[in-house]
């Protein structure tokens, strides 16, 4: 039986946070939760599994974030086509999962902004 490894984000989801490039944010989205509950390897089907065994996978993934404190878009980046595959599962836990103190303007209302991260996916033995 394969160990269920959440990913190596749940140990190593390096998270930073990137500013809206179009507007001067006086603070830029601060998650409100914890981000390596964020992504969970169970929610990839035994087939995506068992094709990561033994790789780790790092996909780049950036959240719109309105200001209402939740994620409105999301894009990734990863290699291949198992790196597009876990980039859309990245993208749709991330979604679903992530919460904000969304950004302020200079004056501190909330407004749209940007954070970015990055998820470590791994499974099995590649994990430890």
């Amino acid at each position: 039986m394969k160990s269920g490894a959440i990913l190596g984000a749940m140990g190593a989801l390096a998270l930073a946070a990137a500013p809206a490039a179009a507007q001067s944010l006086a603070k830029p989205p601060i998650p409100k939760s914890n981000q390596a509950q964020w992504v969970d390897i169970m929610g990839a089907s035994q087939e995506m599994q068992d094709r990561l065994v033994g790789q780790r996978l790092v996909i780049a993934f950036t959240l719109a974030v309105g200001p209402h404190g939740r994620p409105t878009e999301c894009t990734h980046e990863g290699e291949g086509a198992l790196g597009a595959e876990f980039g859309a599962l990245t993208c749709t836990q991330v979604m679903r999962r992530a919460r904000f103190t969304p950004a302020t303007d200079d004056v501190g209302n909330p407004v749209d902004g940007r954070w970015s991260g990055r998820a470590v996916w791994c499974y099995g033995d590649s994990c430890f």
